[in-house]
């Protein structure tokens, strides 16, 4: 099937790379039906059969007044109104980035870690001044032995790289608003995965696997804010107070999504975020 490209250019709605349905109206040109949000047992969707006899949905989607809708014939000759879904990210572009894991592993190994520290380096630096969001998404796994484990589940801390650290924590210029990982006596984390450990100013969790942090250089950093372009952070997760003990860890990163230069929508906490699994 072919298709105007100029209809997905025009529709900041749709992300390149997206499959979506195509349907043509009586004029025969094609409207595009982007995916809607994650469906669940018992939401009523509408099923469309794909011209190799295939059968797919878009999700589900909520209509509002004013809405621009798709009104499609159903199989009984009942009208349905059909919304596509909303690209929360549509006003935030996205910096593509490259993760750098640089956890320490036991000797000898075992199923947990000293710690997991993942260096990101951004493909272009934020200036400490601009408007920047950021997604963190995290698989947890918790573990009580030890000394102090204060953060069972791992406590996580972050810092902000200029371009002369490159991604290494101990060199050049950082700046860590809650306390730097790897001294002896670092202070708390930004905030911990089971919610033990009270989360700075501006950390929204989803039942704390994911952080959605709005105005990301600002917010999350009352106190002060790095005063030089940011090229890397830094994301160290650990179990115990310090790592002079023996750590149990578990928790792991396992996607970062940065955008820059406008708001976040409604949904951008929500559902999975395509493209950004870490490297």
């Amino acid at each position: 099937m072919t298709y105007d490209v100029e209809e997905f250019n025009n529709n900041p709605d749709v992300m390149a790379g997206e499959r979506c349905i195509l349907l043509r109206d009586k004029n025969g040109h094609f409207n595009i039906l982007p995916k809607g949000d994650k469906i669940g047992v018992g939401d009523t969707i509408t099923i469309h059969r794909t011209n190799t006899g295939d059968l797919v949905t878009h999700g589900k989607s909520r209509i509002g007044i004013g809405d621009k809708v798709i009104i499609v014939p159903l199989k009984d000759g009942d009208l349905a109104a059909l919304s596509p879904g909303i690209n929360p990210w549509r006003d935030c572009i996205i910096i593509p980035k490259t993760t750098f894991p640089k956890g320490e592993e036991h000797d000898p190994p075992d199923e947990t870690m000293q710690h997991h520290s993942y260096s990101i380096e951004l493909s272009r630096a934020l200036d400490p001044f601009e408007l920047a969001n950021a997604r963190f998404d995290f698989s947890i796994g918790c573990d009580d032995r030890g000394v102090q484990p204060w953060y069972k589940c791992g406590g996580v801390w972050i810092g902000l790289g200029a371009e002369n650290t490159n991604g290494d924590p101990s060199t050049g210029t950082w700046y860590w608003p809650a306390g730097d990982p790897y001294r002896t006596i670092r202070g708390q984390p930004v905030c911990s995965l089971d919610g033990s450990t009270a989360c700075m100013v501006g950390v929204q969790s989803n039942d704390y696997q994911t952080w959605c942090i709005q105005d990301f250089m600002h917010s999350l950093y009352p106190y002060g804010i790095a005063s030089w372009p940011v090229k890397w952070i830094h994301i160290h997760i650990s179990q115990q107070s310090s790592l002079f003990f023996y750590n149990y860890t578990k928790s792991r990163l396992t996607q970062a999504t940065i955008c820059a230069g406008g708001d976040v929508r409604s949904g951008w906490c929500e559902g999975e975020v395509t493209g950004n699994v870490l490297d």
